[in-house]
């Protein structure tokens, strides 16, 4: 637990129930999809290909939230690999 927050200090991310989760907020509904698309993108690129739960809160509220189910919902270095792909969108 402490070397993943550790890694996600100084990031937006938190390490809550087994999940790293980040929430976004924006301006408009087609903001806020056009992001998940983005999300969708990076998740499922050669790269990365691991793929978060995607919550939208409202009209222009995302959360991320990224765990490593075939590993028993611990956070691996493909949750980081992850987030950091996410982080580089253009909000």
């Amino acid at each position: 637990k402490g070397e993943i927050q550790k890694q996600l200090r100084g990031t937006g991310w938190k390490f809550k129930n087994n999940k790293i989760v980040r929430d976004f907020e924006f301006k408009s509904f087609l903001k806020a999809l056009d992001f998940v698309n983005k999300v969708a993108k990076i998740a499922n690129s050669k790269e990365v290909f691991h793929h978060p739960d995607i919550i939208m809160h409202d009209w222009k509220s995302v959360r991320i939230e990224s765990t490593t189910h075939d590993v028993g919902y611990k956070i691996t270095e493909r949750d980081f690999k992850l987030a950091h792909g996410i982080d580089k969108i253009k909000l």
